[in-house]
């Protein structure tokens, strides 16, 4: 599925937004980043019913990811998987290594919440 432009925009500048909190170290501002990051892909599929099923879960574990993301450097080192995943929605990455982060951010996911 195509991104419209406007769309392609709000995703990345909800993952500027996260990688700028980082940098300063802001935790506040960085996990409110990432959420309104997470919110940006969910409305980007046009999916209501993928985007509502993909919210809850997010609440449900929010808790759990709050606790990775507790240091200037935990923050940090989340940017660069959340900019793989921007390449691979955006179609700028091929389509085995999209799979291969699919899979990685499948296997964080479970980390996460065990």
């Amino acid at each position: 599925q195509r991104l419209t432009l406007l769309t392609e925009s709000a995703i990345l500048e909800a993952i500027d937004e996260m990688e700028s909190a980082a940098d300063s170290g802001d935790r506040p501002l960085f996990l409110k980043a990432y959420e309104v990051f997470h919110a940006r892909i969910y409305e980007a599929t046009q999916n209501q019913y993928v985007a509502e099923m993909a919210s809850t879960f997010r609440y449900r574990t929010g808790p759990f990811r709050a606790r990775r993301y507790r240091t200037r450097a935990d923050m940090l080192q989340s940017i660069a998987p959340h900019r793989r995943l921007v390449d691979i929605i955006l179609g700028k990455t091929p389509a085995e290594e999209g799979t291969i982060i699919r899979r990685q951010i499948a296997r964080d996911l479970l980390v996460s919440v065990s």
